[in-house]
């Protein structure tokens, strides 16, 4: 508990849609740490306009206060001009920027004049930080944001956490959502991924072995959800088939079959669902075993699968691990059992030539005729992954035409077009930046002993 004589740190965080699940770790990392309604008091806004408000509000007080800011690198645009007013319009706010591309790029970040670039896992390290600044607070009076950073962390810096500092998370250490505040969503069940695909940052952010949460602690998450009212239960995973594997490559049924029997019961009526958004499965861990499982116990009939690419050469060279033959096979599989299947696409991937777009283009049409649903994306560079300075290749016209035809008849979706402008936008942005990806650790800290 805090003292009644200590003053708190108040802590604004923009949760928009696009970062809420995150901001829901985050939130049940501070509850878990014992800092909400003591040591902080946190506000929670959607948009940058209330974000703005906020700040000149907290402002008034003349007293330092946190703003926290998540960020995909496919939004840097729009990020850094908000970071930047953040940290030259108030004199007050402590900027804290986290998400995959502080990870990625924090020295870009830091420059945009975030305070700390809050980098890897935020579940210790967020704790820490704000800790240490509320700590920092109550040494002594200081005049500004930048002075309590100085006192807290003799500047500002990187705050790198988790497996990126050599010590990966408990995920049963952490809790995913927040009770205090109201806060749930999808419950994170597995991090880390064994693929490194080329041009996916959940590798090079989380590290190759996977990691689980336990079946009791997340059946205590549902069971206490459902005693909230909750209804539907969703869940964060790379691979939701990867659960319980010791290597996240061999599926565990045992492990799988006792975590999704455990889930309806603790569910209490609720629906489970499996292997659909915001999770995934991949098409060579696809079975009748595991199909059988999905049957009995998920409410779900529809699951998101992977492709990519139906080119032998640019699966290999995108280290996707598995055949276009795999993909046919396991939507063949799961139509059968009932399941309706979004297939994920990526056109444009770097090094693509015409043969290899048309060897997609036909199994597209192969996928489709079997009752396939097409999810086309254009792909995009995203720092700290093997393909972060590749740029979009040229996409052939009739792959283009075909995904139009398909997508005017209901068998293909996907905000492919734009992305095109994305992508080009952010290689452009990759290549100005120049910055070193993550392993070029600049004045950087992780959780330990404060420098005051």
């Amino acid at each position: 508990m805090v003292s009644p004589s200590r003053t708190s740190f108040s802590l604004v965080c923009l949760c928009d849609r696009d970062h809420r699940y995150s901001f829901n770790a985050l939130l049940g990392s501070l509850e878990g740490e014992g800092l909400l309604g003591g040591a902080l008091e946190v506000e929670l806004v959607g948009d940058e306009r209330r974000l703005l408000e906020a700040c000149q509000r907290l402002e008034g007080e003349r007293r330092p206060f946190g703003v926290a800011v998540s960020a995909f690198s496919t939004e840097a645009f729009d990020r850094y001009p908000l970071i930047s007013s953040l940290r030259a319009g108030f004199k007050w706010a402590v900027v804290m920027v986290g998400g995959p591309h502080a990870t990625a790029l924090p020295e870009s970040v830091l420059r945009a004049g975030a305070h700390l670039a809050m980098v890897g896992e935020g579940e210790r390290s967020f704790p820490w930080a704000l800790r240490g600044l509320w700590e920092a607070l109550n040494l002594e009076p200081v005049g500004s944001a930048d002075e309590l950073v100085l006192k807290a962390f003799g500047g500002a810096r990187e705050v790198v956490g988790g497996e990126l500092a050599g010590e990966a998370i408990d995920l049963d250490a952490h809790l995913p959502v927040s009770f205090s505040l109201g806060r749930f969503g999808p419950i994170e069940i597995t991090r880390g991924c064994p693929y490194g695909c080329a041009f996916c940052q959940t590798s090079y952010m989380f590290g190759r072995r996977v990691r689980h949460r336990s079946v009791e602690f997340i059946c205590d998450l549902v069971s206490r959800m459902a005693s909230r009212g909750l209804r539907d239960f969703r869940f964060i995973t790379p691979n939701a088939l990867s659960y319980g594997s010791s290597d996240g490559v061999r599926v565990n049924l045992e492990a799988l079959e006792r975590l999704l029997s455990s889930l309806r019961e603790a569910c209490k009526g609720g629906r489970i669902f499996f292997g659909s958004f915001p999770s995934e499965v991949r098409p060579d861990q696809i079975s009748p075993e595991v199909l059988a499982l999905l049957r009995r116990f998920a409410d779900n009939r529809r699951l998101v699968m992977g492709a990519q690419s139906g080119s032998a050469r640019m699966l290999a060279r995108c280290r996707r691990g598995h055949t276009a033959d795999a993909v046919v096979e396991a939507v063949a599989l799961a139509r059968d059992f009932g399941f309706e299947v979004w297939v994920d696409f990526i056109f444009g991937l770097p090094g693509e030539e015409e043969d290899d777009a048309r060897e997609t283009l036909r199994l597209m049409r192969l996928l489709s005729s079997m009752g396939a649903k097409l999810h086309a994306h254009a792909f995009m560079p995203l720092p700290q992954t093997p393909f972060e300075r590749e740029s979009l290749s040229p996409i052939p016209p009739a792959l283009l035409r075909e995904v139009d035809l398909l997508t005017s008849r209901g068998m293909a979706f996907g905000q492919w077009r734009r992305q095109m402008e994305l992508s080009r936008k952010l290689s452009k942005f990759l290549k100005e930046e120049n910055c070193p990806s993550v392993g070029v650790r600049v004045e950087a800290v992780a959780p330990g002993p404060r420098p005051y």
